[in-house]
């Protein structure tokens, strides 16, 4: 039985939650939530603060050249270790406390008794995924979703990006990044509006995801609007994927917690945000979708 942990990543707000805790309906499987996260919400620390007090960069770029600093906490991770001295200290309020008694007990369970699979959602470990696929011989799903429904969905929440954490790593931009580089800089030195700062960083993602299906053949690659619309067939492949039984239970569980339509940013974006949309993504949207898919 294929014991591997699974990774599932791609662009944040691309429906990756939904499809890591989809995975998670299977009995062998373990979930835990964006270690790579750098928002120190109290949630957040509770739960691997080893880690996440030296993640502070949005989408930090772990290699072979910087591992040491991260290594031993996500050793920790894998092997469902926690200081709960360090959680503890975190908690702040009584449904802190609460939150932290279930997930310490909900990792003491899993280190000593179910010894489940373990599954990473996190997004923000996108660039990170290489050096994680192969330091812990991980499974990796990669996600992707359509441009303006991305860019609607920054909008909707009014999530600006800090450009600066890309330009603070120069690993990340000289490596990965490099032919986004000045306008990374410009998008550093001006704000701008956060229709444009979604649609660079979309393609900023999903150009990384086109290097991974290129560099890395034996990952999985899925798109969000698909596993939605067609979500028994697109899953039970997945199960096959990662060598898991893809029970009726899971079935159920499924269609229960089934996400709502793919394409609402049709009718919530007006003809001329989706008009900048497609034109600012053009150079990396017709590898994912089709001119009918607009």
């Amino acid at each position: 039985m294929n014991s591997k942990p699974i990774l599932v990543t791609g662009a944040h707000r691309s429906g990756t939650t939904w499809l890591g805790k989809s995975i998670a309906l299977s009995n062998r499987i373990a979930y835990f939530h964006e270690p790579f996260n750098p928002n120190k919400t109290p949630h957040n620390k509770i739960k691997f603060s080893v880690l996440e007090s030296k993640i502070i960069y949005w989408f930090s770029y772990i290699n072979r050249h910087n591992e040491e600093k991260y290594l031993n906490s996500l050793h920790e991770v894998f092997n469902f270790e926690y200081d709960p001295i360090s959680g503890i200290r975190n908690v702040h309020s009584l449904n802190d406390f609460k939150f932290f008694v279930r997930t310490y007990s909900r990792l003491l369970k899993y280190k000593y008794y179910s010894h489940p699979r373990l599954i990473i959602k996190d997004p923000i470990a996108l660039f990170s995924a290489p050096w994680l696929a192969d330091r812990f011989k991980m499974s990796v799903i990669i996600l992707s979703r359509h441009p303006a429904a991305f860019v609607d969905s920054l909008i909707r929440h009014q999530f600006n990006h800090p450009f600066s954490n890309f330009t603070q790593q120069e690993s990340l931009m000289s490596n990965e990044l490099s032919s986004f580089a000045e306008e990374i800089i410009e998008f550093t030195t001006n704000q701008k509006p956060i229709i444009e700062q979604a649609i660079l960083l979309w393609r900023i993602l999903n150009s990384q995801v086109i290097k991974y299906r290129e560099q890395q053949p034996f990952w999985c690659f899925r798109r969000y609007e698909d596993i939605v619309i067609n979500p028994l067939e697109e899953f039970e492949s997945l199960f096959e994927y990662l060598n898991l039984n893809f029970t009726e239970e899971i079935k159920k569980g499924i269609i229960t917690n089934l996400n709502p339509n793919p394409y609402g940013w049709k009718t919530s974006l007006n003809e001329t945000q989706k008009a900048i949309i497609r034109k600012g993504t053009q150079d990396i949207w017709p590898n994912f979708y089709s001119p009918s898919d607009w």
